[in-house]
C-alpha cells in the first residue's frame, strides 16, 4: 500500500486544486455517467480541475468523446499510463478521488487514496461500502446530478474524511492481515474454529 510513500510529485502534476478520478474501462456506461458527476462538480468549483487516469497507454475513443463534449473540457486532465509513482501524488494532493465504479473485485483505489490522506467519492454499491466502511462520500451512480451534489456537501468535511479514511485503511495493514490469518489457521488446527 502507499502509506509509506504518498506525496510525491511527478512534474506533470502541479494543478491545484483537483479532482482525481481513476477510471478503468470495462464497459461504456460509466464514462459518460462518471463525466456527468465531473462536470457538475466542476461547474460547482470554479477553480477545479479534474485529473482522469487510465493505465492503458492510450486514452479510449468514448473518453474523448464524452471529455469533449462535457461543456468543461478545458478543466479536464486525461492522463494516460498513470505510474504508481503519480498515483501517490494524485491521491496526496487531491481534494478528493471520485470512484464511480459500478462493480469491483476488491476497490483498491479507496484503499489507496485513504492511505495517502486523500477523502474519497464513491457509489455506494458494494465492495465498495465494505471497502469504504462509513469513512467516505457515497453516492447513488444512477443520479449524477444528485451525486454531485453529494459529494460537494461531504467535501465540507474534507478534514475529518482525511482522518476517518487513514483509521479505516489500517484494516488493510499487511502485517495486521498477516497476524489474523496467522491466528485463524492456528485455531483450524487446534480445533477452535
Amino acid at each position: 500500500m502507499y502509506r509509506k510513500r504518498c506525496g510525491r510529485d511527478s512534474g506533470r502534476l502541479r494543478v491545484n486544486p483537483i479532482f482525481f478520478m481513476s477510471v478503468e474501462i470495462s464497459g461504456t456506461r460509466i464514462v459518460p455517467v462518471s463525466c456527468g458527476y465531473s462536470a457538475n462538480l466542476l461547474l460547482w468549483r470554479n477553480s477545479a480541475r479534474l485529473a482522469c487516469c487510465w493505465r492503458a497507454s492510450h486514452l479510449p475513443a468514448i473518453c474523448k468523446k464524452t471529455i469533449a463534449e462535457s461543456g468543461v473540457s478545458d478543466r479536464i486532465i486525461a492522463l494516460t499510463g498513470t505510474s504508481n509513482e503519480e498515483l501517490e501524488t494524485l491521491y496526496s494532493n487531491a481534494l478528493a478521488l471520485i470512484f464511480p465504479s459500478l462493480e469491483e473485485g476488491f476497490g483498491w483505489p479507496i484503499a489507496e487514496a485513504q492511505a495517502c490522506g486523500c477523502p474519497v467519492a464513491t457509489t455506494n454499491r458494494p465492495p465498495m461500502t465494505e471497502v469504504a466502511g462509513g469513512t467516505v462520500i457515497f453516492f447513488d451512480p444512477d443520479d449524477p446530478v444528485g451525486a454531485a451534489q453529494a459529494i460537494a456537501a461531504g467535501l465540507r468535511q474534507r478534514e475529518q474524511l482525511s482522518e476517518e479514511g487513514l483509521k479505516n485503511v489500517a484494516r488493510f495493514d499487511e502485517e495486521k492481515i498477516v497476524e489474523e490469518y496467522r491466528s485463524l489457521y492456528a485455531s483450524i488446527l487446534t480445533g477452535r474454529a
